[in-house]
């Protein structure tokens, strides 16, 4: 699975943008910034996935999304993109030096930001955007134990028996299912971190409603999309014999924008209160989950069928389901 995205599939990404009927130009238009997390490597050091905002030429680097004050700063006017063996990734090079890699967490992302920086080197440096100081609630020292020691006790072989006991059966039956087709897509040891990804995703939830920092609410409205997406797997398994090969492929690109909503929502909820890993396993386990490739293997590949199966059947009993 290591791949960077071509500059190819940045060029069709952008292609696919369609311009106002009222511009004279075909070419996509892009915001005057673009934020968000990623993975940093410069060489002769070790990689840091950062919080960074691009405004013009000039890439910000901080410690967090809320961060008001730039940590670092690069100057990428004039840059070239090549590709890069880092997954999800490319590099920028000026004057034949590598500046350093940019990697995302999957690879509708990484056109994504491949298309933005593509524009942003032929313009011209640009101050750092204006950010408000943002009280930030804080977690009690016995909540800050209890996250922390609870989240590595959540994942430990003891630790998950008794989540799995914590969960409601709709829920750890889902989870069953999808570590089966994972292990059929690629191998157990993906299954494993994507299982212990969402298990500890579900504990630090649980803990921060807790100390009432993030609201119920706010986890419906990432449960939303969810269902939807389930929705459409369901329609499609039970209409299996009836659907054409071109809805297969629309019925799953819907699925692919549910799940991408349902990531958002999590990390709007999770961003001013969790560490920047935790975010890193969020984008990385729904870029797989909400990935084209993975939904059409899962969707066509007859060694699947039996894990297809097991899974839309829990997805089933999943949205008849309510928290």
């Amino acid at each position: 699975l290591v791949m960077s995205c071509s500059s190819s599939s940045s060029s069709s990404s952008s292609s696919s943008s369609s311009s106002s009927s009222s511009s004279s130009s075909d070419a996509p238009s892009f915001p005057d910034l673009k934020s968000g997390f990623l993975e940093i490597k410069i060489a002769g050091k070790k990689s840091k996935f950062t919080w960074v905002t691009l405004k013009g030429s000039t890439l910000y680097t901080y410690t967090s999304a809320d961060q008001v004050d730039f940590k670092k700063k690069y100057e990428l006017a004039g840059s070239t993109i090549t590709d890069s063996q880092v997954q999800f990734g490319f590099s920028l090079k000026q004057s034949d030096k590598e500046l350093f890699t940019l990697g995302a967490t999957s690879k509708s992302d990484c056109e994504s930001w491949r298309a933005f920086v593509s524009q942003a080197i032929s313009k011209a440096p640009s101050s750092p955007p204006t950010k408000e100081r943002k009280e930030k609630k804080k977690l009690s020292l016995a909540m800050k134990a209890s996250k922390s020691i609870g989240g590595k006790i959540a994942t430990s072989k003891a630790g998950k028996k008794a989540v799995n006991v914590a969960i409601p059966d709709e829920l750890r039956e889902l989870l069953v299912a999808l570590k089966r087709v994972i292990s059929v897509y690629k191998d157990s040891k993906l299954a494993d971190e994507t299982e212990t990804c969402i298990i500890k995703l579900i504990f630090k939830t649980f803990v921060l409603e807790r100390e009432k920092i993030v609201h119920f609410d706010q986890f419906l409205q990432a449960d939303a999309p969810l269902r939807e997406a389930f929705e459409v797997l369901i329609f499609m398994r039970d209409n299996e014999d009836r659907i054409r090969p071109e809805t297969v492929e629309e019925k799953l690109r819907t699925v692919s924008r549910f799940l991408t909503q349902v990531q958002n929502h999590l990390i709007d909820m999770l961003l001013p209160h969790v560490q920047p890993k935790t975010i890193k396993r969020i984008s990385v386990t729904f870029g797989l989950l909400s990935s084209i490739e993975f939904l059409a293997y899962v969707w066509s590949e007859p060694l699947c069928s039996e894990e297809k199966e097991l899974l839309v059947d829990a997805m089933n009993r999943y949205t008849q389901f309510n928290f």
